[in-house]
């Protein structure tokens, strides 16, 4: 179930710039938005495009696509006053409600009316418990441990199994762009809009190993390449995934990219 949300992040998370979270020398710092994304398949075709917007005060506000299966439509109105943003998608129909604490971080991301629904808690101002509900009632929770910053590994105990998801980064400062190289996208949290879920890993992500919950002793590993231009800014992700069974066969792989495009101030 959770797998179905995980492109909602990917969309949702596309922020303000994909520049290094290292301050600028003073008057240097150029301010930058995402416009648009485009996925090219492992032979460089392109099939698909998305167009963002923002509110006056920078907030992603709606996304529109060509392919609503590459990237999910969608339109998202924040009221500041109710500590509440609501998220609908191309046709009108809620998708999810969003409940914000008194820093503006999610404490809750309700799904079809209250079905479903994530609830996050926090420690120093990293997200440390994320649990699932189905009709209220908790279903299991990952814990997630840092180290020097990152997120590093994320545990759960589910029916099928324990789950143990790994990440491994680069020395490189982590950037904000959307979800392929974020590690909570891994997690398949619905929507993350930019900076509601407390603070973010420090470094780059280039690899996360998780395993299947499906019974079946099968992992997914996902690695990561970036591409950068002049300023720095990340140009192009690169993401594999190939799934070994017991540790040997490949079930299958795959590569896409992702690219993004800017409107910088002058």
């Amino acid at each position: 179930m959770i797998r179905k949300f995980t492109f909602l992040a990917l969309m949702a998370a596309a922020l303000f710039n994909a520049c290094s979270k290292e301050d600028a020398p003073p008057g240097n710092e150029k301010q930058c938005i995402i416009t648009s994304l485009y996925k090219t398949d492992a032979q460089g075709k392109r099939y698909a495009t998305a167009n963002l917007m923002y509110d006056a005060q920078g907030r992603l506000t709606k996304l529109t696509s060509d392919n609503d299966t590459a990237f999910f439509d969608f339109k998202a109105n924040y009221e500041d006053a109710k500590k509440t943003v609501t998220v609908y998608d191309e046709s009108e129909y809620l998708r999810s409600v969003i409940n914000l604490d008194d820093k503006g971080r999610a404490q809750k991301l309700s799904l079809y009316n209250g079905t479903y629904a994530f609830l996050f808690s926090y420690q120093d101002d990293y997200l440390s418990t994320l649990t699932w509900q189905y009709n209220n009632k908790s279903i299991y929770s990952y814990a997630l441990l840092y180290s020097n910053g990152n997120l590093v590994s994320v545990k759960a105990q589910q029916n099928t199994g324990n789950i143990d998801i790994r990440f491994e980064y680069d020395d490189q400062p982590a950037v904000s762009i959307p979800n392929v190289g974020n590690p909570l996208s891994h997690l398949g949290i619905p929507l993350v809009l930019p900076g509601i879920l407390g603070k973010t890993s420090k470094n780059r992500l280039v690899k996360v190993v998780e395993p299947f919950n499906d019974g079946l002793t099968r992992t997914r590993t996902t690695t990561y390449q970036y591409e950068t231009d002049k300023d720095g800014k990340i140009t192009a992700v690169k993401y594999l995934v190939s799934v070994a069974f017991n540790g040997q066969a490949r079930d299958y792989q795959y590569g896409h990219t992702l690219h993004i495009e800017y409107k910088c101030e002058e």
